[in-house]
């Protein structure tokens, strides 16, 4: 879970980087109109934490769907043992843990894309020369994904391998 979590952070980091070189330039105007550095990073900040609830929730739709087709695939052997369902206590620390992630990954980009100077941005027009020395640290992002996803691909193999030989050994002492 944590690697999944991992993984999620990274790109979802990485995408907020993308989306501050994309609107530098309107964050460029905003300061030049008024508004101060702390009020436009708080701005960012809530886009930050409202993608993160609207993650969130969608997580839970999924979670609440897929242990729809645990139960229905759930050997009868496991049926009394084991009860697949979604428990509160989980689900508050995952809320609090999008926050806590979505206030950290998101402050970073925040902070970057009110970096530098306004008029130098508005003058470059794309948008793109203030925030050109993010692409090592994007690609830096992608690489840390892709370790991450091996990782978890690898874990969750040897994890249902597992499953699979206990849950055999269970139904071959039932049958003897």
């Amino acid at each position: 879970t944590v690697l999944l979590l991992m993984i999620a952070c990274a790109n979802v980091a990485n995408l907020l980087l993308s989306d501050a070189a994309v609107r530098r330039r309107e964050i460029a105007v905003r300061e030049v109109l008024g508004a101060t550095r702390p009020r436009v990073v708080r701005q960012l900040l809530a886009e930050s934490v409202l993608l993160a609830l609207a993650g969130g929730f969608v997580g839970i739709i999924v979670a609440q769907a897929a242990l729809t087709i645990v139960r229905a695939m759930m050997p009868a052997g496991l049926a009394g043992v084991a009860r697949a369902q979604l428990d509160l206590r989980v689900l508050a620390f995952a809320a609090v843990l999008a926050i806590a992630t979505s206030v950290l990954f998101g402050l970073w980009p925040a902070i970057g894309a009110t970096r530098g100077d306004a008029s130098a941005a508005i003058k470059a027009g794309g948008g793109h020369g203030a925030t050109a020395g993010l692409g090592k640290v994007r690609r830096a992002l992608v690489v840390v994904e892709v370790a991450l996803t091996v990782m978890l691909l690898i874990a969750a193999g040897l994890m249902l391998r597992s499953f699979q030989r206990d849950v055999g050994d269970e139904l071959s002492a039932e049958h003897s």
